[in-house]
């Protein structure tokens, strides 16, 4: 029974693997300019990008330690950071990364409806409200999370 489940373990491992590289690849096709994932402005805009902390530990766990690759100036904030009359400064903080959960529906293997929730990622321009939502959603968030910052980290470098 070892011996068998031996190529099943491996061949689990390596679908998991594929997977976890397929949300990354996919993540960053669909966190662009181009998907509408990213204002077209976002490189010029010299100011501070607002990062707003979720409720979740593992969220802002996550959060804190995928920004540490960002190449702009942020501030991580609440989500009252939005009002904050600390942040009103619409010039200096124009943008916001944000989330909002989605409930997903689904019938499992014996039909009974489950749900889940994934999270939505977006930037959100302060001065019109208009939503820059990311065209992908996955449980490995941090894998979209880390994939949309590269994509804003090369709009920053072309706009300079």
């Amino acid at each position: 029974m070892i011996l068998k489940s031996k190529p099943l373990l491996l061949l689990t491992l390596l679908l998991c693997s594929l997977n976890w590289s397929c949300v990354r690849m996919v993540a960053e096709m669909r966190t662009t300019v181009a998907q509408g994932a990213i204002p077209k402005e976002f490189g010029a805009h010299p100011g501070t990008l607002l990062v707003i902390r979720g409720e979740d530990k593992q969220y802002n766990h996550y959060l804190y330690r995928n920004f540490l690759l960002y190449a702009g100036e942020y501030n991580m904030v609440p989500e009252t950071g939005l009002t904050d009359p600390a942040f009103a400064d619409l010039t200096q903080y124009r943008y916001a990364f944000h989330s909002t959960p989605e409930k997903k529906k689904y019938n499992d293997a014996n039909g009974k409806p489950r749900e889940f929730t994934n999270l939505r990622l977006f930037i959100l321009d302060r001065s019109t409200q208009e939503r820059y939502t990311a065209k992908v959603t996955s449980p490995f968030y941090s894998k979209v999370m880390k994939a949309y910052i590269s994509n804003l980290n090369q709009v920053l470098a072309a706009g300079k």
